[in-house]
């Protein structure tokens, strides 16, 4: 089974999470240092509270980032303060320019990035593929 740290449950990471669970993914999130409506949120989603990210880093196939764009850089650098040498999927709609120096970043510690930007609102929790498909 694919383990994926998902960073963080915010209204799109829930969804987001949701979707990959419902697939038989086992999603972890952090709820250290995040807000009762994240933590209700990856409850309702089904993800797996961690103790700490270096403990859902150590079991974690993948890295999911789905946060604010201005908080990407500092989620990657947190993620590779850890031993995590999975893959680290950027989520995030940043610039290029902050797409490659994560990518560098990554390829530094020898963890390969991937740039999946979201752009849009959340998926409609009752839809089990993505708009538009059939």
């Amino acid at each position: 089974m694919t383990t994926v740290t998902l960073l963080h449950p915010g209204a799109m990471g829930a969804e987001v999470g949701a979707q990959a669970h419902r697939a038989g993914t086992r999603v972890l999130h952090v709820p250290t240092g995040r807000g009762s409506a994240s933590v209700e949120r990856a409850r309702k989603a089904g993800l797996e509270a961690a103790e700490s990210l270096g403990s859902a880093l150590a079991v974690s196939d993948l890295v999911l980032s789905i946060c604010p764009p201005h908080a990407a850089e500092d989620v990657a650098r947190e993620v590779l303060e850890h031993a995590f040498t999975g893959v680290y999927v950027e989520a995030n709609a940043i610039s290029p320019d902050r797409a490659l120096r994560i990518d560098a970043a990554c390829r530094e510690r020898g963890v390969v990035m991937v740039d999946g930007s979201i752009i849009g609102a959340p998926p409609p929790p009752d839809r089990t593929a993505p708009r538009g498909s059939t």
